[in-house]
């Protein structure tokens, strides 16, 4: 190869290397930044459109029970899950606290916290074992209205959903306290109304003789009530249907 042929093909080199690291910057320049984005929330509608009773306890490597260790039927407690809340009723008290969904099929609960009233000692020994095992909850299932929570130790609680309220009539329910009076003269009711601080506004409204009914509850002789419910309208009926979300005020008439 003679001198000219080489230092032709040494420029020929020096240019292709140059074009390289020049597209190379140029790249870099043009690339879109990237940021860190938070994940998205996961959400399970099937989980929250069910009521969820407990059927069974199974602790790992033994035959699932109906009871708790303390004797008291499993079937009591009610797990519902909403808008990052889980809330348990059928206790002693009222449990709660957060819960936050993950990827495959992961669940973390809590911190769980619950009123402070007293019961029964079994029945409050109940609540606590009921927390003991929430504390340990890593994973879900669902299969149709089965739901199962499982622990970092294997023990499985098994759940029998029913739909909720807001599921069955198609959206949110209007909230509303209820005032009732169970007496020899029959059942009455009036609506009971509160202001911002929650201080009763006493309008003297006219008591009802025609009481409509109130799902999930049945008010005993000779007593007086404050129900909160939500009241939805029936899609197929047309008509407002009441359900109970708590009492507030339970007492005998004087």
């Amino acid at each position: 190869m003679n001198t000219i042929n080489y230092q032709r093909l040494n420029f020929a080199i020096l240019i292709s290397v140059l074009t390289m690291f020049t597209t190379a910057c140029s790249s870099q320049q043009n690339a879109p930044s990237m940021t860190n984005r938070p994940a998205a929330t996961i959400t399970n509608e099937d989980l929250t459109s069910m009521k969820w009773q407990l059927v069974s306890i199974a602790q790992k490597g033994k035959t699932a029970s109906t009871r708790l260790n303390t004797g008291t039927a499993a079937s009591r407690f009610n797990f519902s899950f909403k808008n990052g809340q889980l809330s348990i009723n059928g206790g002693c008290n009222r449990l709660g606290g957060a819960y936050k969904l993950s990827a495959g099929n992961s669940i973390a609960l809590g911190p769980m916290m619950g009123t402070k009233m007293a019961c029964a000692r079994k029945l409050m020994e109940a609540d606590n074992e009921i927390l003991s095992y929430l504390s340990g909850i890593t994973n879900y299932a669902i299969n149709g209205r089965a739901l199962t929570l499982t622990t970092a130790f294997q023990q499985r609680l098994v759940l029998k959903g029913t739909p909720t309220a807001q599921t069955r009539y198609g959206g949110e329910g209007v909230r509303k306290f209820i005032e009732i009076r169970n007496s020899d003269e029959g059942i009455r009711w009036r609506e009971a109304k509160y202001n911002s601080n929650w201080i009763r506004i006493r309008d003297n409204a006219a008591w009802e003789t025609v009481y409509p009914g109130i799902q999930g509850f049945v008010p005993e002789s000779n007593r007086q009530y404050i129900v909160r419910i939500f009241e939805y309208l029936d899609p197929q009926t047309q008509q407002s249907v009441w359900v109970k979300d708590m009492v507030t005020s339970n007492g005998i008439i004087k």
